[in-house]
């Protein structure tokens, strides 16, 4: 259910079932990205936690009613920016829908539907900017054997996503020989401007590209990006 639905009618989250991550021991982290930085290459800002859940094994089910069945799972990552999640099978059947949100707080990520069932089965979701979450899932009950959603990562954010790697800076700040495209300089390429975005593969690491267009102009998403992000 979506957080503005009634949900006077759920159990409350102290009986959901709740999942707690090792905390991230962060002077050997900044160790390993000092050493990473000298190597160069992307900027790491989660560290992966390996799991293997499914609606199956893990969470808590309730009936909404006869027609409506509810999953969830809380997520706690302590210390925690952000947390992001690898789902390495999804499948989410017709009428489903599945929603990440901070257990405390309005930040939200879904709904997850069937438009985001694709070939390769997989699912990794964008950050979401809390350590203590919650993974629900509504479901038709005729369709919940078809339902495949298995957890394989989940990702603890120990730097802000979209900040940046050597001197650390925050997004839309610049070195001193860039021109930072919020500065005049950068007036005749606002359209250009918007085509580049920062991306994150693998729920722990980040780098930046450009989409680019193609001369059959059918807007295939071709984004263009440094060898170095994914070597």
């Amino acid at each position: 259910l979506p957080r503005g639905a009634n949900r006077r009618r759920l159990k409350p989250i102290e009986v959901v079932d709740h999942v707690v991550t090792k905390r991230v021991d962060r002077e050997s982290v900044r160790r390993q990205d000092e050493m990473r930085e000298r190597r160069g290459g992307p900027h790491r800002f989660a560290i992966p936690r390996r799991v293997l859940m499914n609606p199956w094994t893990d969470g808590t089910w309730e009936d909404l009613d006869n027609q409506m069945r509810l999953w969830r799972l809380h997520i706690t990552c302590p210390g925690a920016v952000t947390v992001n999640l690898g789902f390495s099978r999804y499948y989410m059947p017709s009428g489903g829908s599945m929603y990440i949100y901070a257990a405390e707080g309005d930040n939200m990520l879904g709904p997850f539907t069937e438009d985001d069932n694709k070939k390769h089965g997989q699912l990794w979701t964008p950050v979401i900017h809390s350590d203590d979450i919650v993974v629900e899932v509504s479901v038709p009950a005729s369709q919940a054997g078809q339902l495949e959603l298995e957890l394989t990562s989940i990702n603890h954010g120990y730097l802000g996503f979209r900040r940046g790697g050597k001197g650390n800076k925050n997004l839309g700040e610049s070195g001193s020989c860039n021109v930072n495209i919020a500065c005049p300089e950068g007036d005749e390429w606002r359209d250009q401007i918007r085509s580049v975005a920062v991306f994150s593969f693998g729920g722990t690491y980040q780098c930046t590209g450009v989409l680019v267009n193609n001369t059959a102009e059918d807007d295939t998403p071709y984004y263009l990006t440094a060898f170095h992000c994914l070597d």
